[in-house]
């Protein structure tokens, strides 16, 4: 296993959105064998994947929905085999996951697998094969477009994935790697996968409620005695403390409660201390 360079992506700021992870791969290479194993693996870790098993690749259009799946995800996973260039929704996949990359929404990550880096950012071996097929069919435009997309997503760090790589150690990898960038660009996504339903809703007001009010490092709200401290980073460590509900079920329960006059919902959280 080996990584390719790139520079690293700017910080980038990320809106709400409904995936983790977009698995873009050739069904007919991959699906039954290294992405089978990566989609189990990043679900069973909790993190929510598209992927879609069931795309018919011959003569159709990429659907809106597909498109909407790739901008409404963080983090694409592009599995480049041997005959990923020979389908036009591969490619078109492809070239809509790079102009969400370069409008600095979503990261990119390529895996190699059984090709070489350079086969697809220079569009060589396989890869010329398919373009020379390409070429009769599409416009210039498309082909140009469809060619800058190899370019740029060979040009990101990744994995190649040989014969003598073990399989198994990739995926772990991969997974380590989602699962820490998802933590970078949203810190709240640990909790959510917790359990701690709507943190980022209340996240999102108790820094509103401190951006507009003089920086108090300990706020304490006390129900029947039950206290937890909770540590929230929003560039600084800022300790809060969360009212304790003392039935686990309730976890994840919305309460609201009052601080210097306004309503601020809260999430409440089980009995042990959390850190991002």
């Amino acid at each position: 296993m080996a990584m390719a360079d790139n520079n690293q992506p700017p910080t980038i700021s990320y809106s709400q959105k409904k995936y983790d992870v977009f698995i873009s791969f050739r069904g007919e290479d991959t699906r039954t064998n290294f992405t089978s194993h990566l989609h189990k693996a990043l679900k069973d870790g909790g993190i929510q994947t598209y992927i879609d098993e069931y795309k018919l690749e011959r003569g159709q259009v990429i659907s809106k929905a597909l498109l909407e799946a790739i901008e409404d995800s963080k983090i694409s996973i592009v599995v480049f085999s041997k005959d990923y260039a020979s389908s036009s929704w591969c490619l078109a996949e492809l070239a809509h996951i790079i102009q969400c990359v370069e409008r600095n929404t979503q990261i990119v990550v390529p895996v190699f697998y059984h090709v070489e880096p350079s086969d697809v950012r220079k569009q060589k071996g396989s890869y010329a094969e398919a373009f020379e097929k390409h070429d009769s069919c599409h416009d210039d435009a498309t082909i140009r477009k469809w060619r800058d997309a190899l370019t740029k997503a060979a040009n990101h760090k990744g994995w190649h994935v040989s014969n003598s790589s073990n399989e198994a150690q990739v995926v772990h990898d991969i997974f380590d790697f989602v699962r820490k960038e998802l933590r970078s660009i949203s810190p709240s996504h640990h909790y959510s996968k917790l359990g701690f339903v709507g943190i980022e809703e209340s996240i999102a007001d108790v820094k509103k409620l401190l951006s507009n009010s003089v920086l108090i490092p300990f706020l304490a709200y006390l129900i029947d005695k039950n206290i937890l401290l909770f540590n929230v980073y929003f560039g600084w460590h800022i300790l809060i403390w969360f009212p304790y509900l003392c039935k686990s079920n309730l976890k994840g329960k919305l309460s609201s409660f009052p601080i210097f006059g306004k309503k601020v919902k809260m999430v409440s959280l089980v009995t042990h201390f959390v850190f991002i």
